[in-house]
């Protein structure tokens, strides 16, 4: 699995639990850390968390080279990180309060209907609990 396919993946999951205002930052080229970073915003910190959750159960199937999750007992800003992509799930509140968008303002972005076409079916699976090497 490539980056792009498992940022797909995420958009796709993400967008299944009705996540607003997605912004996708492309760091390939730009950064040695990650390849995309993904913003994205929940009207409640129940729905950051519903978010999170929904994203992680399919995620971790796919064994991950490396996977952690911070901000989950608050719920206001929830990270993601699994290696070559990483997503922030934000509320409103917060979001506008750290505005990484305007801290990472020359990342280039990139649309999500980009991913669109990007063919993710098999990993959508319910009993896909075999491993998908990531790329």
């Amino acid at each position: 699995m490539t980056s792009k396919e498992l940022a797909a993946f995420i958009i796709a999951l993400a967008e299944e639990k009705k996540a607003e205002n997605m912004l996708i930052l492309d760091f390939d080229g730009v950064s040695i850390l990650y390849d995309y970073v993904l913003l994205v915003s929940a009207s409640s910190r129940v729905q950051t968390r519903a978010i999170a959750r929904a994203v992680d159960e399919k995620v971790k199937k796919l064994k991950p080279f490396r996977r952690h999750i911070h901000g989950m007992a608050f719920g206001t800003w929830i990270l993601l990180d699994y290696g070559n992509i990483v997503m922030h799930i934000f509320t409103e509140k917060e979001r506008y309060f750290y505005d990484l968008e305007e801290l990472w303002k020359d990342v280039p972005l990139v649309s999500p209907s980009e991913f669109k076409s990007i063919d993710i079916s098999s990993f959508l699976t319910e009993g896909g609990e075999e491993s998908v090497p990531l790329e």
